[in-house]
């Protein structure tokens, strides 16, 4: 040590400063002297000298400790073994270092000990690391893997006096006493301390603020406690200060290095084992166990989940973390999962369990947890198997199905099992070892048995050569041999075959097919008789029946051909109605009286004919044309649209709103049938009190936005259409009309209503849209107007775009 400053030279001086390097220490620091007795054993310990540390420690003043013994201090220190530690290092000489677990006299904690023989005792220092073996406890117990234990080294000391300017003004610190740990931890020798300033050693202390920090602490006593990266040595520095008087501060030093690698090294495998926690496939919880004053486990903490849990519980690891098990899912209590955790972290034997989970919050499923003990909980491992499980559900169901399909089956179903010969039975006779001998039947079905006149514990209970051989009479045309080696190659060379033939001694013709099955073959038989004795018929009744196709199809033509002569025949006789009428009411109105009215009605009827004869037309001219499309603006149909329209637009003051609308492959006339007739019944079927408004939106409609249902009426090669909706304000239909109204004839109004029709336009609009590889939806309600959705390809040379 270096020479203390002149004002420091006297005892008081020396002890006071002594005192308070050893309170700047972050360690607790003491000067135990040894008690012996007559015998010159060492008994005990009188406590000489103690730093600030320890009076934190015990709770007591200074006074209060020093004379005292340790004993009576820390009556446990003989009990746990620390005394006969001290005793050793004041017997051999020997320094000692060590870390030891402390629990008694009201303490519970780690410490690192230093004890170091001085005169007749030793110099005592230890730091509580608790929570450094706290944090280790924590990284073994999450990582699994990490065994290194952060560990603190010696404490640096250095006291520092300022250095002034000529004004007063403090410009630089000078080192006036040191320890070797503080040369060791910084790697300043001995001459570059006692020769050069603070600022010359580290030219950094200004630029990383600890100068200014150094003289607030010793102009201010403002505390000092930092880390920052000292360059020269290239270490990482815990440094903690106090101010010793008006002219000292005490610096204490600690390199912190390796605890700042070990904290990278933790955040690095800690990132990395969530990482690999994260991207398993299964949920996986830890959870502690929370235990009620007698120690029973009455929920648990769910203290860390992973990302799959979203995938098991739909929630997310925040939503989980840090909550009671129970509170969370409380149908852990009733199905057997929760007595698992307890019955796995009470045993430590790890468990496996399938079981269905339900609760008030809406979870509700099949889950497969498998549990094992950590620390003082359970780590859970769990999968969603609902829709597993439901599958097995569908699959028993099916399995069940076909058992009683294939039972109720008119098919005979058979299916045997090679019997093959063990090593032991091949003994010196030559064969091959596995060769296959006999089968053996493996399941069957009642058609079986009914076709073979036979009885389940016949063919169960005897083996193929067994039946054929002797329990079955044969016909001595079959040969049983030849039939055994048949289906020995069906087994053994994967053969199929299928074949009829008729068996004798059945009296019936059997469809026979087979096919290997495992280690075995599968029969198929099927009893053809009254189809054989029926083939004949069917021929018979096959040639009439296209005799009578052909003669139905010449009844259509003429029938199609007389409804077209009819229509056209039909409208000369209804003209010839209409203007008699009229001539009648010219010429005879006033002879007439009321018969005027009849007449008048007379004619209406003939024009509500003349109507449906034309729409019937229009109907079969539709059916039968097969023009080729063309390219079709909707703007130009939709004008001349509305200038057919015009006049009706105008008497009812309507508003009709139009989009722009697309070019479509498509029949002119038959779309601007299609888009008349909508508009036509938008403006027809108008509230008598309020301004008709229709509406023409189009937008394009990718396949998959299009609703599923309407989709299986679309053509599937189609992936890109044309949605058009009209919609309007009108009276509007009930939605149970809403595939009825689309029917030839089909009318929700009657013939004298204000709303009469023929009942083709909608039949009409729904076969153009059929004709153009679309459709047409309808939805209304009563007095809410009502919407068609018409659907129709965009443009097979590409995505048309909007005219």
């Amino acid at each position: 040590m270096n020479d203390l400053p002149p004002h420091a030279k006297s005892l008081s001086d020396r002890e006071a400063l002594l005192q308070a390097v050893l309170d700047a220490q972050q360690s607790m620091t003491a000067y135990c002297e040894a008690v012996r007795d007559a015998d010159g054993d060492l008994i005990d310990f009188r406590y000489r000298i103690i730093n600030q540390g320890v009076e934190t420690l015990t709770g007591r003043r200074r006074h209060q400790i020093l004379g005292e013994l340790m004993t009576s201090l820390f009556p446990s220190v003989k009990q746990i073994g620390l005394f006969d530690l001290y005793r050793r290092v004041v017997e051999t000489g020997q320094p000692d270092s060590f870390e030891f677990p402390y629990q008694g006299d009201g303490y519970n904690g780690w410490y690192l000990i230093s004890a170091q023989p001085l005169q007749e005792g030793f110099v005592l220092s230890f730091i509580d690391i608790t929570a450094q073996k706290q944090t280790q406890q924590q990284v073994e117990q999450q990582n699994h893997l990490l065994d290194n234990i952060l560990t603190t080294s010696a404490n640096g000391l250095v006291v520092l006096r300022p250095v002034r300017d000529s004004d007063g003004q403090i410009v630089d610190l000078k080192a006036v006493r040191w320890n070797r740990a503080f040369v060791q931890i910084t790697g300043i020798p001995d001459q570059s301390l006692s020769t050069r300033t603070s600022m010359q050693l580290d030219p950094t202390l200004r630029s990383a603020g600890l100068f200014d920090q150094y003289v607030d602490l010793l102009t201010a006593g403002k505390p000092l406690q930092t880390q920052y990266y000292f360059e020269p040595a290239q270490i990482w520095i815990e440094l903690s200060g106090a101010r010793l008087d008006e002219e000292h501060i005490v610096l204490t030093f600690s390199d912190i290095t390796e605890s700042k690698k070990a904290s990278l090294l933790i955040e690095e495998q800690s990132s990395q084992l969530r990482n690999i926690f994260d991207s398993s496939i299964s949920s996986i919880l830890y959870m502690t166990a929370i235990r009620n004053e007698a120690g029973k486990i009455v929920d648990f903490l769910m203290v860390t989940a992973n990302q799959a849990v979203i995938r098991s519980n739909f929630m997310t690891p925040d939503q989980i973390e840090g909550k009671q098990l129970l509170t969370v899912f409380p149908g852990n209590r009733d199905n057997g999962f929760f007595d698992l955790y307890v019955r796995v972290t009470e045993s430590g034997e790890p468990e496996h369990l399938i079981g269905s989970y339900k609760d008030d919050t809406q979870q509700d499923g099949w889950y497969e947890v498998s549990a094992a003990k950590q620390g003082d909980g359970v780590v859970v491992t769990y999968m969603n198997i609902t829709e597993t499980q439901q599958a097995q559900q569908v699959l028993e169901q099916q399995t069940e199905f076909l058992n009683q399909l294939l039972q109720t089956s008119p098919m005979g179903i058979i299916a045997y099992e090679a019997i093959r010969k063990t090593p032991a039975q091949a003994g010196g006779t030559g064969s091959a070892t596995g060769e296959i001998v006999d089968f053996r039947a493996i399941f069957f079905n009642h058609a079986y048995e009914k076709i073979f006149n036979s009885t389940e514990e016949v063919v169960r209970n005897h083996t193929f050569l067994e039946r054929f051989t002797s329990v079955v009479n044969l016909p001595l045309t079959v040969n049983t041999e030849e039939l055994f080696n048949f289906y020995k190659s069906v087994t053994e060379q994967s053969l199929s075959f299928r074949r009829e033939r008729f068996y004798p001694h059945l009296n019936k013709w059997l469809d026979v097919s087979g096919t290997k099955l495992g280690d075995g073959f599968l029969l198929v038989l099927y009893d053809v008789t009254d189809r054989k004795r029926a083939e004949l018929e069917r021929q018979q009744q096959a040639a009439l029946v296209q005799q009578a196709n052909r003669q139905l199809k010449r009844s259509n033509d003429s029938l199609q051909q007389f409804a077209y002569i009819a229509s056209h025949d039909l409208q000369e006789p209804l003209r010839k109605v209409h203007s008699f009428g009229s001539l009648l009411k010219s010429r005879y109105a006033e002879s007439l009286g009321d018969g005027v009215d009849l007449i008048a009605r007379m004619q209406k009827a003939a024009e509500r004919m003349q109507t449906l004869i034309n729409d019937l037309l229009a109907y079969s001219r539709l059916s039968n044309q097969t023009e080729s499309f063309e390219p079709v603006d909707l703007n130009e149909v939709m004008a001349g649209i509305l200038e057919d329209l015009e006049a009706v637009i105008t008497d009812k003051k309507a508003l009709v709103t139009i989009d722009s609308l697309p070019v479509v492959q498509g029949n002119p006339s038959q779309l601007r049938q299609l888009f008349q007739n909508l508009l036509s019944n938008a403006l027809k079927f108008n509230k008598p009190d309020e301004r008709p408004a229709v509406t023409i939106r189009c937008q394009p409609a990718p396949r998959p936005q299009i609703d599923p249902d309407a989709l299986t009426m679309l053509p599937a090669d189609v992936e890109h259409f044309w949605q058009i909706q009209v919609k309007d304000n009108g009276i509007g239909f009930d939605q149970g009309y809403r595939e009825r109204i689309f029917e030839a004839f089909q009318r929700l109004h009657g013939p004298n209503s204000a709303y009469a029709g023929s009942g083709i336009g909608l039949a009409l609009v729904k076969r153009v849209a059929e004709n153009h590889g679309g459709l047409i939806e309808a939805h209304s309600q009563p007095g809410e107007g009502a919407e068609f959705t018409l659907y129709l390809p965009q443009s097979p040379s590409g995505i048309s775009s909007l005219v």
